[in-house]
């Protein structure tokens, strides 16, 4: 009520937020979410990356790079990583970012023991984020809900496919 403008990173923000409270259209302004393309810089090449890191040759990565919170599903994650890693032994979780209190305690309580997790729970350097993306065959982002996502655009700056929960606003 008492701002002048309401800046929405996402054109769906309106919409997807109905349900909670209402965004007057007159205050809006869209400023679309930036790429990260040259605010991060590039990282070593991938094999030097995953050694680095200790990831072996050859292994199958699915990651979560980015604040870790538990309205972003990471536990559905881990979870869901325990069931691929059933069917594809060579399948490993790389984890990384800044993670609350909250959110350590659900990663500790779905850690899978049948696949190997690759992880760090602080606040990444640049060269760190660059590292974590790059290191990950493919994201998956199981958000519980979220209007729009830092780690997507990381991923698509850095050329690593991600996986999304079907909204529109995301899709």
């Amino acid at each position: 009520d008492v701002a002048d403008r309401i800046i929405i990173l996402n054109s769906w923000t309106v919409e997807a937020a109905r349900d909670r409270y209402e965004i007057p259209r007159s205050k809006v302004v869209h400023i679309p979410h930036a790429s990260y393309l040259g605010v991060y810089p590039p990282p070593l090449s991938r094999v030097e990356v995953r050694s680095h890191l200790g990831i072996p040759d050859g292994l199958q990565t699915i990651g979560f790079v980015g604040a870790i919170r538990p309205y972003k599903g990471v536990g559905d994650l881990l979870e869901a990583s325990r069931l691929v890693a059933g069917r594809r032994p060579r399948c490993g979780v790389v984890l990384a970012g800044n993670t609350s209190a909250l959110a350590m305690r659900e990663v500790d309580a779905h850690m899978p023991h049948n696949l190997a997790v690759f992880r760090r729970h602080t606040v990444l350097t640049d060269s760190e984020i660059a590292a974590w993306v790059s290191a990950s065959d493919v994201m998956v982002l199981p958000y519980r809900g979220i209007l729009n996502s830092g780690s997507m655009m990381l991923a698509a700056t850095f050329g690593v496919p991600v996986v999304l929960p079907n909204l529109d606003h995301l899709v």
